[in-house]
């Protein structure tokens, strides 16, 4: 081991690369006890080195280091601790050394520098117008290696002064600015930043895992596989925890599973039993706390679970960028919802999305419940028959149930007759009109339908002695001269002129002419002449 003399780093459970902390070209056991040498890098070749002595503010001892960085002090005379600078086109670093022996200086010993003065800079411990301790120092140094943790086991620095080599290949691959009171590491190769943190309050710093470069392998880290503490005791939230005991391989990152379900038994009666608020976040110390919030029976003993392990995880990134699902129907409230499908950058958690936003609500409308209806109309061919809603209720309703259908038994109506035959025409009649009647109709089985059944004509009389001789006085003048007494009609000289059987009493005929009747008079009339009388048209 190099024979670094830090008595505070010696107590920090992993020295990290600030104190003491030489190049592996420096050969252990030659390092004068009044000398402090190490190796000064920067992003650009460094030109110069200077020292002063905690108490000899303007006694500066300036030496130029050799092309890998290494420089060298005598410090006889001087107080330590000593402050170190070097120069170069890029900038200076600083460092710090608690005594003689070896003191790297980088942009890491920077940090180391400025988070434990007062001031959070640099350049004003390097003047000399602020004081340091060293357990400023080593306050600074455990807190670094928890914030840095994953990226310290990524690189494999577990002791500073016998991890030369990795902390120069974390410097290579990784940047440390002091910049405004603030520490920012950046990825080179990327640009992402790492991590982040106030100088004068790194544990609540933002470290961002994914943002690490591959590390010495090339490879991104892998994932943790855990070893754990057994399960602790069901708690009266029905929960157990446990604690990592180891993760591997080294420079892995994961989330354990510290918690689980349980079915808690309270203690026997003379035993307190507690309840606790929930445990507070994890703290930079990897602890977490409670309080008791209830304890008993009345009187009791026992000694509450107030602290547990945990592993400390630096907060997430806010989520800025968001999408989303449609926004629902609107509430009565006037407000319609949505929700979050993705957020970013990966892995971030809360920010600000916008979830609400206002809406007119329509409420929905009645369902109808009661309606009055028209007649059921004919029943069709399917053996239904329909109606129509005439009002429903209550007023404004829509939708409901209403019954517009009905079964029914369908009977074909009747075919129309369209054609027919029929019998002749009969005789004229006074009235002037003929009839005849339908002997077939069709189609087959029909009813009704418009058949011709009249006509008109011209009716004439027929010629009968009832309509050719209607009394005497056509004959002559009644009563005649030789008829003195007597009745004053034909029928009462010579009997009946047709007797109801068209056969003349006294052998008279008539004929028919065109529309003239004639009375024909036999030869052997005793009454009148023979020959004949014209009596006009037919009566």
């Amino acid at each position: 081991m190099r024979t670094a003399n830090w008595s505070f780093v010696a107590s920090v459970a992993l020295s990290l690369v600030v104190l003491g902390c030489g190049g592996s070209s420096t050969p252990k056991g030659s390092i004068s006890p009044q000398a402090v040498t190490g190796v000064a890098t920067a992003d650009s070749p460094v030109t110069s080195v200077s020292l002063k002595g905690s108490a000899e503010a303007t006694n500066v001892l300036t030496t130029t280091p050799d092309a890998s960085g290494r420089f060298a002090f005598n410090v006889a005379g001087l107080t330590a601790p000593f402050r170190l600078k070097a120069d170069s086109a890029s900038g200076a670093v600083y460092g710090v050394a608690a005594q003689t022996g070896v003191t790297n200086v980088n942009s890491l010993t920077t940090v180391v520098v400025a988070a434990s003065s007062e001031s959070n800079d640099p350049a004003t411990s390097w003047s000399g117008r602020e004081s340091r301790s060293s357990y400023d120092i080593e306050r600074v140094l455990k807190s670094l290696q928890t914030v840095l943790k994953p990226l310290f086991d990524l690189y494999g620095i577990t002791r500073i002064d016998d991890d030369d080599d990795a902390v120069i290949a974390l410097l290579q691959d990784v940047s440390f600015v002091v910049k405004g009171r603030a520490v920012t590491v950046t990825n080179k190769a990327t640009g992402a930043i790492i991590f982040t943190a106030p100088l004068n309050a790194l544990a609540t710093g933002t470290f961002v895992p994914e943002n690490m470069p591959l590390g010495p392998s090339g490879s991104p880290p892998s994932a943790c596989t855990y070893s754990y503490s057994a399960w602790g005791a069901c708690q009266s939230d029905g929960t157990q925890t446990r604690t990592v005991s180891s993760a591997t391989p080294a420079g892995c990152t994961g989330t354990p599973i510290l918690s689980q379900t349980c079915t808690y038994t309270p203690p026997p009666p003379a035993t307190c039993q507690y309840t606790y608020t929930a445990w507070s976040a994890c703290q930079t110390d990897n602890t977490q706390t409670r309080a008791v919030v209830t304890s008993g029976p009345a009187g009791c003993t026992g000694t509450p679970v107030l602290t547990q392990a945990c592993t400390y995880v630096p907060p997430p990134v806010t989520c800025t960028s968001f999408t989303y699902s449609a926004y629902g129907a609107c509430q009565p409230n006037n407000t319609q919802t949505r929700t979050v499908l993705t957020s970013s950058p990966t892995g971030c958690t809360g920010g600000s999305p916008v979830l609400t936003q206002a809406c007119t609500y329509v409420p929905p409308p009645v369902t109808c419940t009661s309606f009055t209806y028209s007649a059921y109309g004919a029943c069709q061919s399917n053996n239904t028959q329909t109606r129509t809603v005439l009002t429903s209720s209550p007023t404004g309703c829509t939708g409901g149930s209403p019954v517009l259908t009905q079964a029914c038994t369908y009977v074909p109506p009747p075919v129309t007759c369209t054609s027919f035959t029929y019998s002749a025409y009969g005789a004229c009649q006074p009235n002037n009109t003929q009839t005849r009647t339908v002997l077939t109709s069709s189609p087959t089985g029909c009813t009704g339908g418009s058949p011709v059944t009249t006509q008109a004509c011209t009716y004439v009389a027929p010629c009968t002695l009832a309509t050719a001789v209607p009394s005497c006085s056509a004959c002559h003048s009644l009563p005649p001269s030789s008829h003195t007494g007597r009745p004053n009609t034909c029928a009462s000289c010579h009997g009946p002129v047709d007797n109801g059987t068209g056969t003349p009493s006294v052998g008279m005929t008539a004929t028919l002419s065109g529309t003239t009747c004639t009375l024909n008079y036999p030869t052997s009339s005793a009454t009148h002449n023979k020959g004949t009388i014209n009596f006009g048209a037919a009566q």
